[in-house]
């Protein structure tokens, strides 16, 4: 498990954004950086799970947030419930779904460290 400070500010942009994976608890923090999310081995975040494309989405801090963006997958990304057809700045609280897996958006408050991605290897979950 990636070092997350256990109480995440939901209301704020810290200096991270954390995905927690619903089936397993697992979590992913990407820290005012770029991020790659896929089944594949290259990826920053690895969803094993064969619902999700090896390249699947993208999280990019720009313009003061995290945009999610879609990397032409087979099934999509989806943000509560809509498909992703354009990049879009997400939200603490909005869970999105990348093939069967399901991740919720928190941020963590400000820290002391440099930003860097941290990542962590758990199994793709069904949503």
């Amino acid at each position: 498990m990636p070092d997350v400070p256990p109480n995440p500010a939901p209301d704020r942009i810290g200096d991270a954004l954390v995905l927690t994976l619903a089936t397993s608890a697992a979590t992913f923090a990407v820290a005012k950086a770029s991020a790659t999310i896929g089944r594949g081995q290259e990826n920053t975040i690895r969803l094993d799970d064969l619902s999700v494309s090896r390249r699947h989405a993208r999280i990019a801090y720009r313009q003061g947030g995290y945009w999610l963006s879609d990397l032409g997958s087979m099934g999509g990304t989806w943000v509560d419930g809509t498909r992703l057809n354009a990049p879009k700045r997400i939200a603490a609280g909005e869970v999105i779904d990348i093939g069967l897996c399901r991740l919720t958006v928190s941020f963590t408050g400000a820290s002391s460290s440099p930003a860097h991605v941290v990542q962590a290897r758990g199994r793709g979950g069904r949503a």
